[in-house]
C-alpha cells in the first residue's frame, strides 16, 4: 500500500513541477515600435483578383416632375463572380452564415440572393427595444465583407464589387524572434486606395502580425497591431499565455506611454489611443473633442445613458485588458469565458457582455509584459 502511494505522490509532485515549469518560462518577444524592424515580407504580387457583375437592365420611370425617365438597376438575384484564376477554396459570407463556392478551372462562379435576407457581406445590429412603441432605440446596417477565396498560403477578403479588403498570408516563421520552434506567423496586407493626379494607386501596409506557437509552450500567440502612419508605428499588442495545460490568458498591453480613452456605448466599449477625436453626449448633445496623443490625465469626460467617456494614462507595456479561455480550442475560436473589468475593477473578471463575476482567476496586474525591443 505504502508503495502504491509513494508512486502516486511521485506522479502529482512530477505534474505540479512541470506546470510550475511552464508557469515560470523566461521566453521574452520582440515587438518593435517601428513595423519594419520585423523583417517581414513585401505584400505578395499573386494574390487573385476578383470582379463581380449582377444583371442589369434599363427600365422606364417618372421621376419628381412627372416626366418619364429611363434608369437602370438590378434585375433577378443572380451574382457572377470572376477570380482572376482558381482558388483552393471560395465562399460567400451572407448574414446567415457562410456558404461555399463553386469555382471552375477558369475561375468563374455564380450565387444567388434568393433566400436570403440581405446581401453579401452586410450585418445589422438592434440595441433595446423602447418599451412604449416596440422599435429598437438604435438600429446599424452596415459592412462590405462580402466573399472569401484561399490560394496557397493567402487568404483574400473581398467587398461586394470584388474590391479587396485584406490580404492574410501564413508564414512558417516567428517574427517576433521568441526562439520556440514550430511558430506560424499570419500577416495582414490592407490595400489603401491613394488618389493621384492620373486617378488612383494603391499603396499596401502591413496592418496585424500575428504567431501562434506550438501547445506546451508558456507563450500561445503573439499579436501585434501597426498603424497606417508614416513610420508604421505599433498601435497595441497582445500575448497569450498558457498557464496550464488547457488554460490560455490573451493580455492586451499599453504599446507606449500614452492615454487611451474608452467610449463606452450601448454595451461595447471603442478603444482610442492615437488622435483627434470627437465624442458626443446623446443625453444632452454636448460634445467633447482630445488628442489621445497629448498624453491626457486619467478622468471622466462625461457619463451619459449610452454608457459615457473615460480616459485612462498608461505607462508603455503596463496590462490593459485581459481575456481569459478555458480552452486553447475556445481561444482558437475568440470565444473568451471571462473579460477583466475597468477602473478600479481592472483585476476582476466577468463573464462576456456584462454577466456576473468570475472569481478563482489570475489578476490582470500579475502579467508583467514579456515584450523587448531589441532583437
Amino acid at each position: 500500500m505504502k508503495k502504491i502511494l509513494s508512486v502516486a505522490l511521485i506522479a502529482i509532485m512530477l505534474l505540479s513541477l512541470s506546470a510550475f515549469a511552464v508557469a515560470e518560462d523566461d521566453t521574452s518577444v520582440f515587438i518593435p515600435n517601428k513595423i519594419a524592424k520585423l523583417g517581414i515580407p513585401d505584400h505578395p504580387i499573386n494574390w487573385i483578383q476578383l470582379d463581380t457583375k449582377s444583371p442589369w437592365a434599363a427600365f422606364l420611370y417618372i421621376d419628381d416632375d412627372g416626366d418619364l425617365d429611363v434608369g437602370t438597376g438590378a434585375v433577378g438575384d443572380e451574382i457572377e463572380l470572376f477570380f482572376s484564376r482558381k482558388p483552393d477554396w471560395a465562399g460567400v459570407i451572407w448574414a446567415e452564415g457562410f456558404e461555399n463556392l463553386d469555382v471552375d478551372d477558369d475561375g468563374y462562379a455564380v450565387t444567388s440572393r434568393e433566400g436570403h435576407m440581405r446581401q453579401p457581406g452586410t450585418w445589422s445590429a438592434s440595441g433595446p427595444c423602447d418599451p412604449l412603441t416596440g422599435i429598437p432605440a438604435w438600429h446599424v446596417t452596415g459592412g462590405d465583407y462580402a466573399y472569401m477565396a484561399g490560394y496557397k498560403n493567402m487568404t483574400m477578403q473581398y467587398g461586394r464589387s470584388g474590391r479587396l479588403n485584406y490580404l492574410d498570408v501564413s508564414y512558417e516563421e516567428d517574427y517576433f524572434a521568441t526562439g520556440i520552434e514550430g511558430a506560424t506567423t499570419v500577416v495582414r496586407y490592407i490595400p489603401a486606395h491613394v488618389d493621384t493626379d492620373c486617378g488612383w494607386t494603391i499603396v499596401w501596409y502591413a496592418d496585424t502580425v500575428k504567431a501562434t506557437y506550438p501547445e506546451g509552450n508558456y507563450i500561445a500567440g503573439v499579436e501585434a497591431k501597426y498603424r497606417n502612419d508614416a513610420a508604421n508605428t505599433l498601435a497595441s499588442y497582445k500575448i497569450s499565455y498558457a498557464t496550464s495545460e488547457t488554460e490560455i490568458y490573451k493580455i492586451t498591453y499599453a504599446p507606449s506611454t500614452n492615454t487611451v480613452v474608452e467610449d463606452h456605448f450601448n454595451g461595447a466599449i471603442t478603444y482610442i489611443d492615437h488622435g483627434v477625436h470627437t465624442l458626443y453626449n446623446v443625453d444632452d448633445g454636448s460634445s467633447v473633442t482630445f488628442n489621445a496623443d497629448a498624453n491626457i490625465p486619467s478622468s471622466v469626460f462625461f457619463r451619459d445613458s449610452a454608457g459615457g467617456v473615460y480616459a485612462h494614462a498608461y505607462t508603455a507595456d503596463e496590462p490593459l485588458y485581459g481575456e481569459y479561455y478555458k480552452t486553447r480550442q475556445n481561444w482558437i475560436d475568440g470565444n473568451a469565458d471571462a473579460v477583466t473589468g475597468s477602473g478600479n475593477k481592472i483585476n476582476n473578471w466577468y463573464k462576456p457582455g456584462h454577466g456576473k463575476q468570475v472569481k478563482g482567476l489570475k489578476r490582470l496586474s500579475s502579467f508583467k509584459s514579456v515584450r523587448r525591443t531589441v532583437k
